[in-house]
């Protein structure tokens, strides 16, 4: 979880999350990551009757957490437009066509040509990649 900027919201409490007749136990947990970490607030275990061995959890969230953040985001970005989509169309049914052999009149339904491939390979591992 620390490698992946992750944090347990849980806070100890006299409840737990679960109950059944065998015991009680914090078997539930609250994971959220870095951006949300500051926007949650008041999380807590309620006494409410949830029709279930599970306790509900109550939290807030903030909604004003967002607005000045800025996004460091440095891998490709692609700005999708209806051209954009045609051209992506038209070039996966040519791989489709070049990697499988198949007649370029048979790629109308390149998910189609790809799920027989699969279903007709003798190596599925192969057919997969």
């Amino acid at each position: 979880m620390t490698s992946r900027n992750l944090h347990i919201m849980n806070e100890g409490s006299e409840q737990t999350t679960f109950h059944n007749r065998r015991g009680t136990c914090n078997k539930d947990l609250t994971i959220v990551n870095n951006q949300l970490l500051n926007a949650l607030k008041n999380w807590a275990i309620s006494a409410e009757e949830s029709c279930s061995d599970h306790n509900i959890i109550k939290l807030n969230l903030r909604q004003d957490t967002y607005h000045n953040t800025e996004y460091n985001y440095t891998g490709c970005r692609n700005i999708v437009t209806y051209e954009n989509l045609n051209k992506f169309d038209s070039n996966l049914r040519q791989i489709v066509a070049m990697k499988f052999c198949v007649v370029q009149g048979d790629t109308s339904n390149p998910q189609m040509v790809l799920a027989l491939q699969v279903e007709e390979a003798n190596d599925i591992e192969r057919a997969v990649s």
